[in-house]
This record gives structure tokens, sequence and C-alpha cells, in this order.
């Protein structure tokens, strides 16, 4: 490239990916035939996040905000055509698998199940991957050791358009209760699967422990 040679490089790696660098990052896709493109600057992310709940966002602090904490596992959602947001590594590791049971191979249909560490980054990924049109589904459960108040877990049904008045009812429910742009579980993930499956569920677990440790 340097000697006057064009070089065009394709890859599928998130770890060409630079959020930093976000008017860079243009995303491509079809659309009933038609090539659409997707490319941000700075300011227009940071109103799209002002508008979804992050009042503190500015074009001078939101691609720092973002860059700190992106991780390659999480940047591979760019290249989903559909993402699904969990809470830990379980979940990510697990509805793959449980997908896959009932017909859903997720490498098959493109869709990305990404594993954000914590209830309280659920909101955040929402907002830049759905800025860029990818249809995002958020799962979150209410063991809530890490928000004891309930603020990040209200914050993310904020985001998601869910109305004040409707948030103490997902938040304390105990049921296993699925939407159209969220699932919560009642519990924590385990314990919802064991009420769900029974002693089936709990044998497997078991058999598991004594297999993997």
């Amino acid at each position: 490239a340097a000697s006057g040679v064009q070089v065009v490089v394709t890859t599928h790696s998130p770890a060409f990916l630079d959020v930093a660098a976000i008017p860079g990052l243009v995303l491509v896709r079809k659309n009933d035939g038609c090539t659409e493109t997707v490319q941000m600057t700075a300011a227009e992310l940071a109103q799209y996040c002002r508008e979804h709940g992050a009042a503190r966002a500015t074009a001078d602090n939101i691609l720092g905000f973002y860059a700190a904490a992106a991780t390659e596992e999480i940047l591979g959602g760019f290249f989903a055509r559909t993402i699904v947001l969990v809470e830990g590594p379980t979940e990510a590791a697990a509805l793959p698998v449980y997908l896959e049971r009932v017909g859903c191979i997720v490498a098959k249909e493109g869709v990305a199940v990404i594993a954000v560490h914590g209830v309280g980054n659920l909101a955040k990924w929402w907002r830049l991957f759905s800025a860029y049109g990818i249809p995002t589904y958020v799962v979150f459960d209410n063991d809530a050791k890490d928000d004891k108040a309930g603020a990040k877990r209200s914050d993310l049904l904020a985001t998601l358009g869910i109305p004040g008045d409707r948030h103490a009812g997902y938040m304390t429910t105990s049921d296993w209760v699925i939407e159209d742009r969220f699932c919560v579980f009642g519990g924590d993930f385990e314990t919802v699967m064991r009420g769900a499956f029974g002693p089936e569920y709990e044998a497997l677990e078991e058999e598991a422990r004594m297999t993997y440790g």
C-alpha cells in the first residue's frame, strides 16, 4: 500500500473494529435486494443515546465511553444479523444450545449471543447496536445482588421504551416473562431453569458437575 498499490482487506474479525474511530465504521447490509449503509458521527451516536436514556452522552465523551469497555466478543455483534444481549457467560453458553434444540442454529441464522458482564451494561450496548439498526434482544434476571435498588434494571426498561409504571411489575416478578424486546428471569438463570424443567434439569446439572467439575 505504501508503494501506491490499492489494497482491500475483508474480514469478519472484530479485532479490526475501533469504536474510538467510529466515523470509519460503516455497516453494510442487504434489504430487499438493495444495499444499505449506516455510518454515524460521534455527535449522531451521542444524540441517539440521549434519546434513549443516556442523558450525559455528548460528542466529546461518547467514543471514549464505549472504547473503554469494548471487547472483541462484544464488538462481534456488528457482524450479526440479530443480537441477544445477556448478563453473563452462563447464559451466553447455554442459550445457543437451547435454541438449537428447538431448531434455531445461531451461527446459521447470524444470531450473536453476547455476555456484557452485568445487568448495568445491557442498556449501554443495546443503545450502540440499535443505533446501527441491528435487531437487539435483551435477557436479564431479578437476582439483584448488584442492583438492590433496581436502578440498573429500571434504566434498561426505560431505554427499551417501557413506561415507568410498569417497571416494578417486571423487576419483582418471580416468573419467567418473555416479551418481544426482552426476557426476564424471575430469579437467577439456574433457579428459573430448575423451576421450569424440574427434576430432569437438576439431574442433568448433577451429571455435568460429575463430568466437568
